[in-house]
């Protein structure tokens, strides 16, 4: 998260205490490819999920996230790797995902970050 983000004007940054950024990381040769919805502080939420037994590990420790805590401060998400049907080291990656963005966001606690990645099922994050 080294690159600068970039602010779009108008959309949830107009609401007080929620900022939005987008960023090129890297995920795909060019256009952003990395956004995130932060909250100034943790924000009561709710979310609708498959049905589907199968779904990717970033859905899974969303899941699991929303179930202890019931609030989200941060949600990050990347386009250009699903993160599905990646087994173990998806689930890894998604928890590192949301422990990294945590961090740069100072929040304490990483299962108050939901993670969502969408793009090409099977690959892994290029995660450093």
């Amino acid at each position: 998260m080294e690159k600068e983000m970039i602010q779009k004007s108008g959309g949830l940054d107009i609401v007080e205490g929620f900022f939005t950024r987008g960023v090129h990381c890297g995920i795909k040769k060019s256009n952003n490819d990395l956004a995130i919805i932060f909250s100034e502080i943790p924000a009561a939420a709710a979310a609708v999920f498959t049905t589907n037994r199968v779904c990717a590990a970033p859905v899974e420790l969303t899941r699991m996230n929303l179930e202890k805590n019931h609030h989200i401060q941060l949600v990050v998400v990347n386009s250009g790797v699903a993160n599905a049907c990646t087994g173990t080291k998806g689930m890894e990656d998604a928890i590192l995902m949301s422990q990294m963005a945590a961090r740069e966001f100072n929040i304490e606690d990483p299962s108050l970050v939901a993670v969502a990645s969408t793009g090409v099922i099977g690959d892994f994050l290029p995660l450093n």
